[in-house]
């Protein structure tokens, strides 16, 4: 069975991710200095880490607060500096990461921070020091696993500074890189249970990567329930750490309607330059002249989901801010004709395969790709109902997991006359969206049409 980090199971106790890097460090050596610029670029990378910013901690038993951290991250970053070895809280941290990579897969990066990696391997130099004083307070059996984490982490590919580097700063681009990457990879191997989404996210990256030096606005288009949304946010956590700023605004037309744009607007600024137009004081004019120069000069990655007016894409982008060279704009519309009228080139989402269809389906019915015994006529059947649209796919499957054949029987009986009313309510926005005028022809090809082919009405 593969490993998924973003799942949990109970068979095995693997518990869930819910940071993307945990910080094991020394407090006295970089907390203020070295730690405080790194942990500023995490943040502004959107890279989600915990970090233990207690300075002073009451006796020597690691909290249990710090071991669940630990055990919900997907990536521990080990800082190994001067004084990290002569501190049982930092040992004790190491030895539940290491306990983590090896149970359930977790990654670790050392970083050896003005220390020789051989010292930590083989606990020489100032290490020895370290653990000349820790005979006296700790026993052996205490001793030797520190010594077998210390030898199994300075074995791990890491990063050594100063080495090539030739200031902290590259040294802290390089760490986020290879954070970036890793995280990257993750994603790359969650996308795998979304069935047959690879294909659709190298054909829109290669849209995103046309024309590098130009502002691009992308649409992704199609109808209700094929998956734009899911396409959309998978793009955007494959490249998002490639820019500088970047924000996903879900469900527009929601939003809008809720709250109105003023709203919108002061979101995405926000998310973008992290809330510093939100210190800029004097009128609203000078804000939005700040926010102008500041997105002019950073390249940026927005989605915005389910735009459904042409004026609230460009009140958003086009009249509100000029973004830098190399940004990047997806928007996700049911309107072809609104793409059409805005973007440089536009990804029209095809419904899956009967293959491809077959196996979704599958996957919620009887979690897994093929479906039961006696199941495989009803299921082939099911299949041709929904089209190819994966919300179809997924809720119908959800609904018969678990029901007998009897009951598959008669509810497909039933959807043949009555819709399931989750799939009728998202493909019905698509008809709620047209005018009078469109309303009515819409109505009347499918009074009048019945029965024929669709080319031919």
């Amino acid at each position: 069975m593969a490993y998924s980090p973003f799942s949990s199971s109970s068979a095995f106790n693997v518990p869930l991710i819910k940071h993307d890097v945990f910080v094991s460090f020394r407090g006295i050596d970089i907390r203020t200095s070295f730690l405080s610029h790194l942990t500023k670029d995490l943040h502004r990378n959107q890279i989600d880490f915990f970090v233990d910013d207690k300075k002073l901690h009451p006796g020597d038993e690691i909290s249990p607060t710090l071991l669940r951290a630990i055990e919900q991250s997907y990536i521990s970053l080990v800082i190994f500096s001067k004084h990290y070895a002569s501190s049982r809280w930092c040992m004790e941290e190491l030895v539940k990461i290491i306990e983590c990579m090896e149970q359930y897969k977790r990654i670790v990066i050392p970083v050896f921070y003005n220390v020789d990696p051989s010292h930590v391997r083989h606990q020489k130099g100032i290490l020895a020091e370290a653990f000349d004083v820790h005979k006296e307070r700790y026993e052996e059996e205490i001793m030797q696993s520190w010594k077998s984490v210390l030898k199994k982490t300075a074995n791990l590919s890491g990063i050594h500074y100063p080495s090539k580097y030739r200031n902290e700063s590259e040294l802290i681009e390089d760490i986020v890189k290879n954070i970036s990457e890793k995280l990257s990879h993750l994603l790359s191997n969650a996308s795998e249970s979304l069935i047959g989404i690879d294909e659709k996210l190298n054909s829109l990256e290669r849209l995103m990567e046309m024309d590098p030096e130009e502002v691009r606005i992308l649409g992704i288009w199609g109808m209700g329930g094929i998956g734009k949304t899911t396409i959309a946010r998978a793009i955007f956590d494959r490249c998002a750490s490639r820019y500088e700023g970047c924000c996903f605004l879900q469900n527009v037309r929601e939003e809008l309607q809720k709250s109105g744009e003023h709203s919108l607007y002061e979101k995405l600024i926000s998310e973008l330059l992290e809330g510093e137009h939100l210190l800029v004081k004097g009128s609203a004019h000078a804000r939005s002249m700040y926010v102008k120069r500041r997105l002019s000069r950073k390249k940026v990655f927005i989605v915005l989901d389910d735009v459904d007016t042409l004026d609230i894409l460009d009140y958003l982008i086009i009249k509100q801010i000029c973004l830098a060279p190399g940004s990047r704009v997806i928007i996700t519309t049911r309107d072809e004709q609104l793409t059409a009228a805005r973007v440089h080139a536009i990804y029209k989402v095809q419904v899956l395969s009967f293959k491809s269809s077959l196996e979704l389906f599958c996957l919620k019915a009887f979690n897994k790709s093929y479906p039961e015994n006696g199941y495989k006529e009803l299921s082939e059947m099911t299949v041709n109902y929904t089209k190819g649209n994966p919300l179809a796919l997924k809720v119908l499957g959800s609904f018969l997991h678990s029901r007998s054949i009897k009951e598959w029987e008669s509810a497909l009986r039933k959807l043949k006359v009555h819709p399931n009313v989750d799939i009728y309510n998202v493909l019905k926005l698509s008809y709620d969206g047209l005018d009078d005028s469109d309303k009515n022809i819409f109505l009347d090809i499918a009074f009048f049409f019945r029965g024929e082919y669709k080319d031919n009405a």
